[in-house]
């Protein structure tokens, strides 16, 4: 069962196009606040950090600290707490995957494969939790090489310690699967594909602004 949730996964268009959003969403990301921003406030792009004054955010590539924050696999926040292409696109993967089989029809032999709906949801879970894994590797292999080309292009040290970097990617993974798992849970809960998106949409978008008036 496991297998068969997994194939219809990867089969389905609407969850490798919310995969392919989340690594062009990071990639985009990550280009703006690895590369720019720092070439910004360096003077190497624009008219400089005199000009733009308290509109340029301080970034400070050669702080591990920094360092380690851009190897976040949902995309660099420097503690703005936004909401992230990545990160919706990963949540709306598990919706996707939730709501895909009463959409098309794919529960009625799922059902008849195995009655116990608990064995169908864990197995879709396992499913979904195997390839959001695999998602979020690229992600976090993608963050790590656009924060490699940054520090090389402007011959700054790499300065995390490896243990911590592979924490970090380990952790950022980790988010990934649970982000993607709470998506199925709305997706299995409303079955609705639509009513999924506009509830996920919902609560990503009213996180923060909750987050910032509290």
């Amino acid at each position: 069962m496991f297998r068969a949730e997994l194939l219809g996964l990867v089969t389905t268009t609407a969850t490798k196009v919310a995969a392919a959003v989340a690594v062009l969403g990071l990639i985009m990301t990550q280009l703006v606040f690895v590369v720019l921003l720092p070439a910004l406030a360096s003077g190497q792009v624009g008219p400089g950090v005199e000009a733009l004054g308290d509109d340029l955010p301080d970034i400070d590539l050669t702080a591990s600290a920094t360092q380690l924050d851009a190897l976040s696999p949902l995309g660099t926040t420097l503690g703005g707490g936004s909401v992230g292409l990545a990160l919706v696109a990963i949540v709306l993967l598990g919706v996707l995957a939730g709501t895909s089989d009463d959409r098309h029809g794919g529960i009625v032999g799922a059902v008849l494969a195995s009655p116990r709906r608990s064995l169908v949801v864990a197995a879709k879970a396992a499913a979904v939790g195997a390839g959001a894994a695999v998602v979020g590797t690229v992600l976090a292999i993608v963050s790590l090489l656009t924060l490699l080309g940054s520090l090389a292009l402007t011959g700054t040290p790499f300065t995390a310690v490896a243990g911590t970097v592979l924490a970090t990617s380990a952790r950022g993974v980790l988010a990934v699967v649970c982000l993607a798992a709470m998506g199925l849970a709305v997706g299995i809960v409303c079955r609705s594909q639509l009513a999924g998106v506009l509830v996920t949409i919902g609560v990503l978008v009213a996180e923060p602004v909750v987050a910032a008036v509290a």
